[in-house]
């Protein structure tokens, strides 16, 4: 059983914060019974929903904590500032080209 940490957004929208695969192992676990953990908000699933892996995105896994509907929202990579720097000077680049007929 795999658990979730969980931070609500909404009565049925949860963000997973984490993820624990042995919570109840001796070695690895965290001592606590499945109710208790519950009660602290935690949530349980059989198995995680795999993302869709695309490089220009960053992914968040939510779950709706009433059905363990889970789901990915996905979101683009922010430009880094020499990214954005390089845009900018091949923006300047076209600019001055058609400025001087090129």
């Amino acid at each position: 059983m795999i658990m979730l940490w969980t931070k609500k957004e909404t009565d049925i929208k949860f963000f997973v914060s984490g993820v624990h695969y042995q919570p109840f192992d001796n070695a690895n676990g965290l001592g606590k019974t499945k109710e208790t953990l519950e009660a602290e908000g935690c949530i349980f699933v059989e198995k995680l929903l795999e993302p869709t892996i695309n490089n220009n995105s960053i992914f968040k896994l939510y779950i709706n904590p009433l059905t363990k509907e889970q789901w990915y929202e996905y979101s683009d990579i922010p430009k880094t500032e020499i990214e954005l720097l390089k845009q900018q000077i091949d923006g300047l680049n076209i600019a001055m080209a058609n400025m001087i007929g090129v």
